[in-house]
């Protein structure tokens, strides 16, 4: 008996055939079976060995390029998020991810954990601190007529007190898996790297967390030099531009201030500068106000600097009048800036002066806007002209005063002048008159073309 009568072929199910390793196919459904060596598989019989090792070759070949399969992409551990997760810069995610994602996880804790929400949604989604429960006042005065009820009252308050505090413990916990399940893998592998993760699982600092998180998507490292890391966070800062056709203005008002936490987080100063303390020193002084603290100051500064870099990098289509008028107001004397970016939001949004400027891809040209204003909506310009009387090209600078030798308007041909004079002949043919009533310097030109 023949060896390929000795071994029998072996018999797999469909889920047996279709199993993978690393991404290759085990095609053991066409092992040792078929008709002889010479058919498929690598069973030897009768066929010649060139057919053998041709047939064996392809059957391998054909497997493999057929097995590639495709990784599921993540979509996150809680199915009320789905979609909504967290990536790494090197996954190339939209650039307002955490924005959207952080909001989707505010939408599902104000439903799941309605009973400690009042608490979670400015606190810790927005100023990125821990969430407390307030003590109650244990009464002192022992003297007081109502000292026995009060002490009754205290005591209902500090049970209730306990109780508020187990169970916003208990949704930080739960709070803080929800997060973390949210997270791609390679965010995962970020978390874990950073030296405070454990302590910050322990204590389910979901405040923590998130900032941890907001540092990995702008790139920002615990482990890489502070130098480079405040360095990226400031360009990032500096170099952002709003599109307003791809962006509304509420996530690009949400986008600059999570850039500005992500440098204040790793302990970059913002709005700080000493001539803009003394400013304001001196603007109070001014207008007779009250003076601040060092720290107020600083404060305001701040404040005021994120709101106007907000109106700076605004789409200049759509906002750039706001700037202007703010400008005009300085001049004038008065100092109208918006003092947080939430008044520079309202402005984008309520603001509309006198004649308020449209969007529109052209150069209007009835803009009187100075030549060294490099924020500037439109601009006025005069292109080169045929107006001497020989003919020659002459450029006629604008209103501003600018000029663009280089670029031309579009000169009339030859044939359109032919058409000009033929439509005049016959206008004299009619009134018989014997030549064209044209002004010389028009004659001149006509010549000179022809």
């Amino acid at each position: 008996m023949s060896s390929a009568e000795v071994t029998p072929p072996a018999t797999t199910s469909n889920d047996d055939a279709a199993t993978t390793v690393s991404g290759i196919t085990t095609a053991t459904e066409r092992g040792s079976q078929g008709r002889g060596g010479g058919g498929r598989g690598t069973g030897r019989g009768r066929g010649c060995r060139h057919n053998n090792r041709r047939n064996r070759n392809r059957s391998t070949f054909s497997n493999t390029s057929t097995a590639t399969v495709k990784a599921d992409k993540f979509v996150g551990k809680t199915q009320a998020l789905s979609g909504h997760c967290f990536h790494i810069r090197a996954e190339k995610p939209k650039r307002t991810e955490f924005i959207t994602t952080l909001e989707a996880i505010r939408l599902f804790a104000s439903d799941k954990y309605k009973s400690q929400y009042r608490r979670l949604k400015i606190t810790l989604f927005e100023e990125f601190k821990e969430p407390t429960v307030d003590e109650p006042d244990k009464p002192t005065d022992s003297t007081s007529n109502t000292y026995d009820l009060d002490v009754k009252i205290f005591m209902a308050d500090y049970t209730e007190y306990l109780k508020e505090k187990k169970d916003l413990e208990n949704t930080l916990e739960s709070l803080f898996d929800v997060i973390y399940g949210q997270c791609s893998p390679l965010m995962r592998v970020k978390l874990n790297a950073t030296q405070t993760f454990k302590k910050m699982r322990e204590n389910s600092a979901v405040w923590d967390l998130l900032k941890q998180i907001k540092g990995i998507t702008h790139q920002f490292q615990s482990n890489i030099s502070p130098y480079e890391a405040i360095d990226e966070a400031k360009r990032q800062y500096y170099t952002y531009v709003h599109n307003n056709d791809h962006m509304d203005t509420n996530t690009y008002v949400k986008t600059m201030k999570n850039i500005v936490d992500s440098i204040e987080f790793y302990g970059g100063i913002l709005g700080e500068d000493k001539v803009l303390i003394e400013y304001e020193k001196d603007l109070d002084k001014k207008l007779g106000n009250k003076a601040k603290s060092d720290d107020e100051y600083k404060a305001l500064t701040r404040n005021k600097m994120i709101a106007v870099v907000v109106l700076r990098r605004a789409d200049k289509r759509y906002f750039g009048h706001v700037l202007r008028d703010l400008r005009n107001e300085f001049q004038l004397g008065r100092d109208t800036y918006p003092e947080n970016h939430t008044r520079s939001l309202d402005l984008m949004q309520n603001y509309h002066p006198i004649e308020a400027n449209q969007p529109s891809t052209t150069q209007p040209r009835n803009d009187t806007t100075n030549e060294g204003d490099s924020f500037a909506v439109t601009e006025d310009v005069q292109f080169t002209q045929v107006s001497s009387p020989s003919g020659c090209y002459v450029i006629v600078p604008g209103t501003n005063g600018k000029s663009y030798p280089k670029i031309t308007c579009l000169l009339v041909t030859k044939l359109d002048i032919m058409l000009i004079f033929v439509q005049q002949r016959s206008r004299l043919r009619k009134n018989r008159l014997r030549r064209p009533s044209l002004p010389p310097h028009n004659l001149l030109q006509f010549r000179f073309l022809f």
